[in-house]
Formats: structure tokens, C-alpha cells, sequence
């Protein structure tokens, strides 16, 4: 999963829940599944509280690598799908 700057729209019904973090919750549920997740960065954003919570919960559980650029995310993409394996 690529976690962008913007916390995204949330599930209806769901308060503090995007669409983003409900598929991460459905996939990490899953036993053996392999999941990895890079992180879009710029510190010149503000980061919502849930988005900050979110962020925090994937550094804890998955594979996760920052990137600030596209460039950055097609080759920590590629190094962390190697990883993996």
C-alpha cells in the first residue's frame, strides 16, 4: 500500500476510518498475507491526528520505507517487493 499525505475519505458510518486504512485492516487480518507499505513524505504538511496514528501503526506492523519523490517510490518499491521473497 502507498500511504499518501492526505488521510483520504473515510467509510460511511466510520468515524476516523478511511477507505485506506479499512483495506490495511482487511489485508494485515489475513494470516501469511504479505503486506508492505511505503509512506509519502513531506515535511513542509501537517498531518491530521488520524493520519499520524495510521502512520504510526504501520511503522510498528509492516515493512515500511519513506519516499518524497516518484523516482524514490519506484526504487524503495522494488527493493522492498525483493525483501519479501
Amino acid at each position: 500500500m502507498i500511504a499518501g499525505l492526505d488521510y483520504g475519505s473515510e467509510v460511511p458510518g466510520q468515524v476516523d476510518l478511511s477507505y485506506t486504512e479499512y483495506d490495511y485492516n482487511r489485508a494485515a487480518a489475513r494470516p501469511g498475507l504479505p503486506c508492505l507499505a511505503l509512506m509519502v513524505s513531506n515535511p513542509k504538511v501537517e498531518l491530521s491526528r488520524v493520519r499520524k496514528q495510521f502512520r504510526s501503526r504501520l511503522l510498528g506492523e509492516r515493512i515500511v520505507a519513506t519516499v518524497n519523490s516518484p523516482e524514490e517510490l519506484h526504487v524503495q518499491l522494488i527493493h522492498a517487493l525483493r525483501e519479501l521473497n
